[in-house]
């Protein structure tokens, strides 16, 4: 196989299952509802982190289109942006978020296929060099009939984003590249993401997310600190962030019309945070899931007992154990039962360890 015979790009058209055919009363048989959960879930409150994140994302834009010098048929090599936070912190939606206002990062079609100036990934858990190769062709609809080795899939992998006009890549929880890994893989990785920002034929800059530990193994290499920037999404600081969390639930539910007069007490607020582990992210993801319980319970107000509900149906807890319910709420780590997704970290960490032997 040939693997520099790649010169036209494939529009890849597959129709067969567009979202848009699907009939949104599907399970509920209620039309009605259908639109209120899409608003419901399309509500997003930026905040002055997402005014930060904007900022250092325009920069990596900008240095990814900039000429080496006045003149020059070549661009800048490409930086890296890291976006760093625990899971539950808010890392996915606000990236999204962001990509949604820049639309001259959307694709677009010409003669020879679609144009991907951004191209976003997930990594898969646990992934390979191999894996992550595979899911960026996957992501720009590259095609292939053989089972590619991983040089050659990388090797067609920057092919392809030069030929796409892909100028930034983003890839969503990058620590799964580092779980059950060696210490030699792990650089392996970081040597590859490297490789395309130095690549002098079409240097590509990358958005890097997921957990912090990625961050710290990652700038312990001597070049990556001077290539990128970094930004952490911590916990929020309560109380003092809490007129901040007051202002989300009520800008969201008022957009449903929905009464929150029975939310009014500093109580409620501090043990929604507690539950959600002050997390940005997951505050949100209660008030959809409470959001939920009231549309799908016909009712035009939110009560304390739809997060509780939520609570319940999401950790599996007893309603002894229920945050929302239980008079000593601050005595219970709500980690126990509702922080599965955590357990990536620890795996990372033993990967860690087991790459030191």
């Amino acid at each position: 196989m040939d693997t520099n015979e790649h010169p036209e790009l494939e529009s890849q058209d597959d129709s067969s299952w567009l979202l848009e055919t699907l009939p949104i009363d599907i399970a509920t048989g209620d039309p009605a509802l259908g639109p209120l959960l899409t608003k419901l879930h399309e509500s997003y409150i930026s905040s002055g982190r997402d005014k930060r994140l904007s900022s250092q994302f325009d920069r990596l834009v900008d240095s990814a289109v900039l000429p080496q010098h006045s003149g020059a048929a070549r661009r800048l090599e490409g930086r890296a942006l890291f976006v760093m936070g625990e899971s539950g912190a808010g890392k996915s939606r606000s990236l999204s978020y962001l990509f949604s206002k820049r639309p001259n990062l959307n694709p677009y079609e010409t003669e020879i296929g679609t144009m991907r100036p951004l191209v976003s990934v997930v990594a898969p858990s646990p992934c390979t060099l191999r894996q992550l190769a595979n899911e960026i062709l996957d992501t720009i609809e590259y095609k292939t009939t053989t089972d590619l080795k991983e040089n050659i899939a990388w090797r067609i992998v920057k092919q392809q984003l030069k030929q796409r006009r892909t100028i930034i890549l983003h890839i969503d929880e990058v620590q799964h590249c580092l779980q059950n890994r060696t210490d030699h893989e792990s650089q392996k990785l970081l040597d590859t993401l490297k490789n395309l920002m130095q690549s002098p034929d079409w240097p590509v800059c990358l958005v890097l997310s997921g957990l912090p530990e990625f961050g710290k193994f990652a700038r312990r290499d001597k070049q990556i600190p001077f290539r990128s920037r970094m930004i952490s999404l911590p916990p929020l600081s309560i109380p003092a962030d809490l007129k901040w969390v007051k202002f989300m639930v009520k800008a969201i539910f008022e957009r449903l019309e929905l009464d929150i007069s029975a939310l009014s007490s500093d109580t409620f607020y501090l043990r929604l945070c507690h539950a959600a582990s002050n997390l940005t992210g997951r505050i949100a993801r209660f008030i959809q899931g409470a959001g939920e319980e009231a549309i799908y319970g016909h009712r035009n107000a939110v009560t304390v007992n739809d997060f509780a509900e939520f609570y319940a149906a999401h950790s599996a807890c007893d309603p002894d154990e229920n945050i929302f319910l239980v008079r000593d709420w601050h005595l219970i780590d709500p980690n126990a039962s509702l922080d599965v997704e955590d357990e990536e970290a620890d795996d990372l960490k033993r990967g860690r360890k087991r790459g030191r032997k």
